[in-house]
């Protein structure tokens, strides 16, 4: 009987075979770890040979290799590392992409990194067009494509290597950066925060929200060994990459005021009606109306994702919430400590009860935070 798979590797793919056959290949050359890893593909609805690639290359991989798909409909990296994960087995995963080739101890580096309540993110080496031809089958087998680096090359990932033991000791709230192609997390950590937020479609900031959820849900992020390098191949730029990263098509999303730490539209579908409100006035009248069902979780609920306030009354927002709604009745206006704590504000008509409109603009905020 096989034993459980110790890491589970998702590798996400689109429509470049050539590149996931090199990637599966790194895979299969991996030495240095004596546990045992299993490789889902995980794919963007492919309509080139990329299944046969994968079948082709699971009848003789030494790991289980499997492959799951879906119609495309636009660049949907969030639904593909969610698929992926979903159908992992493994206690710790592993993600990266189908046009990077992983180094011989990749896989080792990273099992030994492993440490609780924290997330690995490994570095990215750039490859040109030039160098990415080269790196043939063979290439991969003798590694003797580690010797291309540059002087320069291996000067920037030290660079970058001591910056991030630097954002590390000074708590750097952005610091290092999580990106999809090298990163690994422990599944309990990843079903904590839901997942990637699939809301973000097009390329790009589908990473940083994930880094950011993953911050707030006190997982913290910390960069892997260099000998958790990848080597990316050079390929076209997706088209619906900006030329910048502020021109992306997600960055609006991105920054947004508040977000949820665990995502609605994610691993698993919530419904909004299931996010944890919390009335925090003193005031019993105003506790006794959270019979509205806004969400499905009574005023006792310990830990609140969403925090209703309602002035005038008695009570003060609290520091766990990760979104706070500011509800101003009968035309009051809220002290300056107060209005500073929302993150948002709306206000209820005159003699309008909870129950009525007040409910929608309650959704409405609750959306907006989501």
């Amino acid at each position: 009987m096989a034993s459980a798979p110790e890491i589970s590797v998702v590798v996400t793919s689109y429509q470049r075979p050539r590149n996931l056959e090199r990637c599966l290949l790194s895979l299969a050359s991996q030495t240095g770890f004596a546990g045992t890893m299993e490789v889902i593909v995980s794919d963007d609805g492919s309509t080139d040979d990329t299944p046969e690639v994968v079948e082709r290359f699971a009848r003789v991989a030494p790991f289980p290799l499997r492959f799951i798909t879906h119609q495309h409909d636009g660049f949907q990296a969030s639904r593909v590392r969610n698929s992926g994960a979903r159908s992992a087995t493994a206690p710790y995963l592993l993600f990266t992409d189908g046009d990077c080739v992983l180094p011989p101890h990749f896989v080792a580096v990273h099992l030994a990194a492993r440490r609780s309540g924290i997330a690995r993110a490994g570095q990215c080496h750039w490859l040109d067009g030039p160098t990415s031809s080269r790196l043939d089958a063979a290439a991969i087998r003798t590694a003797v494509y580690l010797k291309w680096v540059s002087v320069s090359e291996r000067l920037r990932l030290l660079t970058c290597a001591a910056k991030a033991k630097l954002y590390e000791a000074v708590h750097h709230a952005y610091r290092p950066k999580l990106r999809g192609n090298n990163f690994a997390v422990w599944r309990s950590d990843y079903e904590r925060v839901n997942g990637f937020d699939e809301t973000f479609i097009g390329w790009g900031c589908e990473d940083d929200d994930f880094r950011v959820r993953l911050r707030n849900a006190g997982v913290r992020i910390r960069s892997a060994p260099l000998g958790a390098t990848v080597f990316h191949l050079w390929h076209p730029s997706d088209p619906t990459a900006g030329n910048d990263w502020k021109s992306g098509p997600n960055v609006g999303r991105l920054v947004r005021h508040t977000r949820l730490t665990r995502c609605l539209s994610g691993l698993v579908q919530r419904r909004l009606d299931e996010v944890a409100v919390r009335f925090v006035n003193e005031d019993r009248a105003i506790e006794s109306t959270h019979g509205i069902q806004v969400c499905g979780v009574d005023e006792l609920c310990d830990a609140p994702e969403v925090e209703v306030l309602v002035f005038p009354g008695r009570g003060q927002f609290t520091r766990t919430a990760d979104c706070r709604v500011l509800l101003l009745t009968d035309n009051a206006a809220a002290p300056a400590q107060i209005l500073r704590r929302a993150d948002l504000v709306f206000r209820m008509p005159n003699n309008l009860s909870l129950r009525g409109e007040a409910v929608t603009e309650l959704r409405r905020a609750l959306a907006a935070a989501a």
